[in-house]
């Protein structure tokens, strides 16, 4: 699992370099995507370029014993 949120930084880190916010979010949206619909990420993404929020949303479960899903603003 780290395996991947290396990746997946590595990945952020040259988006950053190469377009704008807009386009950053798009790439990080279809990366973060894959692994989510593929069962292998389950949490919250935020990534801020210079101060500002670029990217923000949840994806999967935070508590399968009551199945909630993940929010941008829960605590578990």
């Amino acid at each position: 699992m780290i395996k991947y949120f290396y990746c997946l930084f590595i990945l952020c880190c040259y988006t950053y370099n190469n377009s704008n916010a807009q386009t950053k979010a798009v790439h990080i949206e279809k990366l973060i995507k894959q692994y989510a619909d593929n069962d292998q990420f389950n949490g919250v993404v935020l990534v801020a370029e210079e101060g500002k929020v670029i990217y923000q949303k949840a994806f999967g479960i935070a508590d399968y014993e009551w199945n909630i899903k993940n929010t941008t603003d829960k605590k578990i």
